[in-house]
């Protein structure tokens, strides 16, 4: 299965160049438009996004406001593209951990490690949040979060699905629900990493993660 995407939603990418000024590269185009991306969700995760402003992405960045104002039409856009960025970066790196050749168990396993024993965990955690809120008054984010949603959902439906056509695995639930279990059981700890929660590491998450995914999938505790 093609590594799966956000879904149904582009943000338009087109980077216009300041008239009167030599035109740059594709490459330097993108790694100045990158540089900025980055600059944005870190001050996301530290100020909030609905308090960054265009003005701290260009300080944040090492650009003027002018040259922030090409690239993106407005404060709402470049929030928008920085969560597309980052949401489908994250659905990457976990779905090239889903080797097609393991048995749904291993698959699903590395899937999980691959989403929770991450360095930069707390950070995804934090900006997951801040975007869910920005989504409320946001029309045009909320079409890009369930895009997300929807990603995470068709990553964990195929090994759901291939462990259960093979029958290693033996839901007493319907796939579609055990995934949709699994989703709400990544987001809800990933809002307790966000809030610092004591016992929310990594390595216990995804411990968590896997028994109850054992239970979801087989009937059975963690030890059989």
């Amino acid at each position: 299965m093609a590594p799966p995407g956000i879904h149904n939603v582009e943000v338009p990418l087109e980077v216009r160049q300041p008239a009167g000024r030599p035109p740059l590269r594709p490459g330097e185009l993108a790694r100045r438009k990158r540089a900025i991306l980055d600059a944005t969700l870190r001050l996301v995760a530290a100020q909030g996004a609905g308090a960054v402003r265009l003005r701290d992405v260009a300080r944040e960045s090492g650009v003027s406001v002018g040259s922030l104002q090409y690239y993106f039409d407005s404060r709402d856009q470049l929030v928008r593209e920085a969560f597309d960025q980052h949401a489908r970066e994250v659905v990457d790196l976990v779905t090239l951990a889903g080797d097609g050749s393991a048995t749904p168990g291993a698959r699903l396993a590395a899937v999980i490690d691959a989403a929770v024993l991450r360095p930069d965990l707390r950070l995804s955690a934090a900006l997951w949040m801040e975007f869910v809120t920005a989504g409320l008054h946001d029309a045009q984010l909320r079409p890009l979060l369930a895009g997300a949603y929807e990603a995470w959902r068709d990553l964990l439906g195929d090994v759901v699905r291939a462990g259960t056509e093979s029958g290693e695995f033996r839901p007493l639930l319907p796939p579609e629900t055990v995934v949709a279990c699994l989703v709400a059981l990544i987001d809800g700890f990933e809002l307790a990493v966000a809030v610092d929660v004591a016992d929310a590491t990594p390595a216990a998450i995804a411990s968590k993660l896997k028994d109850a995914a054992t239970a979801l999938l087989t009937g059975q505790g963690p030890d059989g």
